[in-house]
């Protein structure tokens, strides 16, 4: 077959700016929540030198400008490798800089002076999205040079780099700045165009003037990290799910694209059945509880996006949780399904509120939980309910 190399590990096919830079992700999202196995170590000491020449390939594809030039991306249909540097892509460079830094200074493979290389990198990068990218007076980053147009999903690596922990990839403000840009400019009906600037609207079907299910959720999860209204922030990933759920009323095949507006097939299934883009709501979880996990240190933090009282999922491995507050500022984490695991922690803290001396570390199993006062000012209350002792 054409294209296709003789053995494996041959590069073919469309050059990406988010394959390789999501291998570094990967595995620093292995490391970050499995570290605490025994087998972790010697994986991420094998698959270390892939990830160090996958963050070396965004390297030099980044060499001229600071950002990787002329890459496809999971948006394939807007076509942005005919551009010099694209949003999409250039944030995936920043992220996986970012990710291969803190894989660079993590125990199995202590290479500072990679860490420093991908430090210069980032720095470089960020310079030049600032330079290429960002549009001060409307306050956005434009879709890829050349041009004014605004895609919605643009910011997608930064949702990543939010899950990881791993910070802003530019600024917090910027982002806020650009995802009001796109409310205002790219909403429709069905939810957020993919990209608007480029054509008149309506400019009938394309890739353009399309809703693409990942930029909804995406555009949320942005939000509540960054103090955003969660009210607002839901009902625009709402937008798009309860038109599937609720008018279309076809969750079983949610499907990657849905149509735009002006060309007779406004919110219609219009692309790739049975697809995953909408699944980037698993972001929302985190986001909504502002969880940040690492097995190696067993700490565990919440920086939640609701105030007043609420109940939430807690994902990390093996176990399935609940983080819930009182109306009196009483936090309390619970197990909810754990299996033959158990979640032990060095660190816990609500909002920097961490339970009072003594209580940590802390095991708990399925059933068991952890109550403590997690509100600014709320008086000290500590509840153990059958609490095992740290092995």
């Amino acid at each position: 077959m054409d294209g296709v190399p003789p053995r494996l590990d041959a590069p073919c096919g469309r050059v990406m700016g988010d394959v390789s830079s999501m291998f570094v992700v990967y595995l620093l999202e292995w490391w970050r929540w499995t570290a605490d196995e025994p087998s972790a170590a010697s994986l991420v000491v094998e698959l270390w030198p892939a990830a160090r020449a996958a963050a070396r390939w965004q390297m030099d594809r980044s060499a001229e400008s600071g950002l990787p030039t002329r890459l496809v991306d999971t948006y394939d249909g807007l076509r942005l490798s005919r551009y010099n540097v694209s949003c999409f892509s250039a944030l995936f460079h920043l992220l996986a800089m970012a990710a291969a830094r803190e894989l660079a200074l993590s125990p199995p493979v202590r290479d500072a002076a990679f860490a420093a290389e991908c430090d210069a990198a980032l720095a470089r990068g960020r310079a030049a999205m600032d330079a290429l990218l960002w549009v001060e007076g409307r306050g956005y980053y434009r879709s890829y040079t050349g041009g004014e147009a605004l895609m919605s999903d643009s910011l997608y690596a930064q949702v990543l780099a939010d899950t990881l922990g791993l910070g802003a990839l530019t600024s917090d403000a910027q982002v806020t700045r650009h995802l009001a840009a796109v409310l205002q400019r790219n909403d429709s009906p069905y939810g957020l165009l993919c990209q608007t600037g480029r054509y008149p609207l309506p400019a009938g079907a394309g890739a353009d003037n399309s809703i693409w299910m990942m930029a909804n959720p995406n555009w949320a999860s942005l939000s509540l990290r960054r103090g955003g209204d969660p009210h607002k922030a839901l009902s625009v990933v709402n937008k798009t799910f309860g038109w599937v759920r609720d008018t279309l009323a076809d969750q079983w095949n949610v499907v990657a694209v849905y149509g735009g507006l002006g060309y007779g097939a406004e919110g219609l299934p219009a692309a790739n059945s049975h697809y995953g883009y909408h699944l980037v709501a698993w972001h929302l979880l985190f986001a909504l509880t502002g969880q940040v996990y690492s097995a190696r240190s067993r700490s565990l933090t919440f920086a939640p996006a609701l105030r007043g009282r609420f109940e939430l999922p807690v994902l990390v491995p093996a176990v399935a949780a609940t983080l819930s507050r009182g109306s009196d500022g009483e936090c309390t984490l619970a197990v909810a399904a754990a299996g033959s695991a158990s979640l032990v922690l060095h660190t816990l803290s609500v909002d920097g509120v961490a339970p009072p001396a003594g209580v940590l570390p802390v095991k708990l199993a399925l059933g068991q939980r952890v109550s403590w006062g997690g509100g600014a000012g709320a008086r000290t209350k500590v509840t153990l309910s059958s609490l095992k002792p740290v092995d």
